[in-house]
């Protein structure tokens, strides 16, 4: 009986020491973040002796976005990202009420139909400071594909369309850190840092007075370490 006992002490002090899952002993998870970030951009004087810069920051603290993570070699992983999709219309429509209550007149502004899409590929090189540590620090690479437009609908004969599309991507670096709280459930903290961003711009208006060839403007623009902060805190599950 005493064998017996011995035999069991021994099985369970086994298995809790060497039998756990290894936190990254995993294919495939599903993560949630929010993305804060801050943005910020300045416009340069147009023209010769104007001496006034413009500049613009945004904040961005609650976003929920998306992103599946599938396992490379070497306890490396690949993961995409949903960071941004909207499809949105506005319509706005003025009228002037006479003393009567009646409308004695109405306006209709152009509707603005707006598309904001980005996607992030990132590759993680992790570095697990022990086979079974629960906090394993990593760095990731990742290109975040973009396209934003919008477009200006008339709802008058005396006004013509605009269309504005950009196209482009951000190269990033992100500093992460991964805590494994159980066989199932972690958290992931990193922040993407830019490094790089391009982009296509075109404009379009439908000004029939201008021939064809002169109503598109295109231009192309590269800029090294925008000013674009960003965080992302979330918690994967694994599959």
């Amino acid at each position: 009986m005493k064998n017996l006992v011995l035999i069991l002490m021994v099985g369970c002090i086994y298995t809790s020491c060497y039998a756990q899952d290894e936190p990254l002993n995993y294919k495939i998870a599903l993560k949630m973040y929010n993305l804060t970030r801050v943005q910020s951009s300045v416009i340069q004087p147009t023209f010769p002796g104007n001496p006034a810069t413009i500049t613009t920051t945004s904040i961005q603290v609650f976003h929920p976005t998306l992103a599946v993570q599938w396992k490379g070699t070497k306890n490396n992983f690949h993961e995409i990202e949903l960071t941004d999709f909207s499809l949105n219309k506005t319509a706005t429509k003025s009228e002037l009420i006479g003393p009567n209550g009646a409308a004695v007149s109405t306006t209709n502004s152009p509707d603005v139909m707006a598309t904001n899409l980005r996607m992030r590929y990132e590759f993680t090189a992790n570095f697990a400071l022990s086979k079974d540590s629960k906090l394993v620090p990593g760095m990731g690479f990742s290109v975040s594909p973009y396209l934003m437009q919008v477009n200006y609908l008339p709802q008058a004969n005396i006004e013509f369309a605009t269309f504005e599309r950009k196209v482009g991507a951000g190269i990033f670096v992100i500093p992460r850190l991964s805590y494994y709280l159980s066989s199932k459930l972690f958290l992931d903290l990193n922040f993407p840092v830019c490094i790089a961003d391009g982009h296509y711009s075109t404009i379009r208006r439908e000004n029939p007075v201008l021939p064809l060839q002169q109503r598109t403007v295109s231009t192309w623009q590269m800029e090294s370490m925008p000013q674009y902060f960003s965080m992302r805190i979330g918690i994967g599950v694994k599959l």
